[in-house]
This record gives C-alpha cells, sequence and structure tokens, in this order.
C-alpha cells in the first residue's frame, strides 16, 4: 500500500465537510517572502457556501490576526484519525461568517480544494537508520541556494543522520555552533537515505540546537510545505517510505536478537 494516497471525489467531500462542521483544528502553512509560516487555527462552518472553505483568521496559539493575500497558495493539515489529510488551494479573501448564535467569526476563504491526500501519521514517528550510516549536506536559504553555497567556502556543512520521520530530521554535526542558525531559518538538505537509492534534496526549517556529550551539535529541522506542491506530496510520499523501510529494518533487528537469545539460553 502507497504511504500517501489521493482519496476519491465523494470521500474527499465528506472529509472536508464533516471536518468543517466540526470546527476542527488544522495547521496552515503558507511561505511569504523566503520564509515559512505555519500555524494551527480551526475550521469554520458555513452553511451558505458549501463550495468553499473557510479558517479562523486567528491564530489559535497565540491569538495573533492572520492575513493572507487573495490569490496565496495555502496548504492544510487536519487530523482523521489514524491518519493525517491533507490539501492545497488558493485564498480567496477575509471575509466575516455568521454561525447560528448569531455572532461573526472573522475568517480566510478558501477554494474548495480538488485533491485531498491521506497519510498514516505514524509516518511521523521518528526511525533511526539502523546499521546505516546516513550523511547529510545542508546549507543556509533552502533548496533555490544550493548553487551559490555550493560556491562559498564553508556554504555547505556536513552530518550524519540520527533519525528522520515525514515531520523532520535531526542531524549529529562538527560543523554548526550555536550560532550558525537562528530558530526558523530556512535550510536545504541533500542525503541519500539508502545506499544505493536516489538522493533526497528537500527544504527544513531549523527548529533546535543542542551540545552532545562528544561535543557534537545535534541540531533539528522540521520539514515543512511539503503538501503544499505537487512535488512536495511526492517527497512526503518518499520520506513515508523510508521511515517504513527503517522501522521493519528496526524490527527485524529486535526479532533476531530474540531469537539469538532463545538459542543461546
Amino acid at each position: 500500500m502507497k504511504p500517501l494516497l489521493p482519496v476519491d471525489e465523494k470521500k474527499k467531500n465528506d472529509i472536508l465537510a464533516h471536518a468543517t462542521s466540526r470546527n476542527q483544528f488544522c495547521v496552515v502553512t503558507n511561505r511569504s517572502e523566503g520564509s515559512w509560516e505555519s500555524v494551527k487555527t480551526k475550521f469554520v462552518y458555513d452553511r451558505e457556501s458549501p463550495d468553499r472553505m473557510y479558517f479562523e483568521a486567528v491564530d489559535a496559539g497565540t491569538d495573533r490576526a492572520l492575513s493572507y493575500l487573495s490569490g496565496e497558495l495555502v496548504g492544510v493539515t487536519f487530523r482523521r484519525g489514524h491518519r493525517k489529510c491533507l490539501f492545497s488551494t488558493t485564498v480567496l479573501g477575509t471575509t466575516s461568517v455568521e454561525q447560528e448564535d448569531g455572532s461573526l467569526i472573522n475568517a480566510v476563504e478558501l477554494e474548495w480544494p480538488s485533491v485531498l491526500h491521506e497519510l498514516q501519521r505514524r509516518a511521523y514517528q521518528r526511525a533511526v537508520p539502523i546499521g546505516r550510516h546516513v550523511s547529510v549536506r545542508f546549507w543556509e536559504g533552502g533548496v533555490c541556494n544550493r548553487r551559490q553555497a555550493e560556491h562559498e567556502g564553508n556554504g555547505i556543512l556536513n552530518g550524519t543522520l540520527v533519525d528522520l520521520s515525514a515531520g523532520g530530521m535531526r542531524i549529529l554535526s562538527m560543523d554548526v555552533a550555536p550560532d550558525t542558525f537562528e530558530e526558523g531559518d530556512v535550510v536545504g538538505l541533500s542525503f541519500r537515505p539508502h545506499s544505493r537509492g536516489e538522493t533526497i534534496v528537500i527544504e527544513g526549517v531549523y527548529r533546535h540546537f543542542q551540545l552532545t556529550s562528544d561535543g557534537l551539535a545535534s541540531i533539528g529541522i522540521q520539514f515543512i510545505g511539503l503538501e503544499c506542491s505537487d512535488h512536495g506530496r511526492d517527497l512526503l510520499a518518499t520520506l513515508a517510505g523510508v521511515v517504513s523501510e527503517y522501522h521493519r529494518e528496526l524490527n527485524r533487528r529486535k526479532k533476531r536478537q530474540v531469537a539469538y537469545r532463545i538459542v543461546s539460553q
């Protein structure tokens, strides 16, 4: 079974209608002025406009008012049981939506999505590359800045993959100091999860730094915005497949260790 699947038209409409009618929480992502922004908000139900979607124009975490430009592309994700649903669509503008009690909610209006994908949430569980040394090359500025980084003397940094999920990765590196990046910086990454597989080139956001007892930098990178494009969704499917394989390798190793202990007794 493929890790990322589009749902059929009827199921898509049923899922979206159910999520909006329940004012379900969602995460909205967009890229503006070279950086990614991801906020948690919730859907707003409007019985008068069944062919449109709305979400509250307020960040649920900070109560900050949200503003989007008409025509801007956004990615939206939300949970459905053991799956994560994701889609991309276009902002139509900001409006007020009347609720059943007569109150008005400031909302961002969206085109009804043409496609909805579902992904198993276990793809977001961290997986360790058992028995593999996976090198990671990374640089400031995102994928589009790769060529410039390659021409700079210290533009490309090197590290080793510690763990991976569909939501991000952790890297150990000798090339990173506490002030190399700031939280929220866009980072481009290149790595080959399998020795004979294809190289993944992807973009992420720098999240945290920790110094290990060995003096190495442990840095956390969050993948963001993958739901916003066909290419991003392809990368997400690839990542989910790699994570699933890493988990299977770990389970096989555990079974071999159990079998070895039984034989040795």
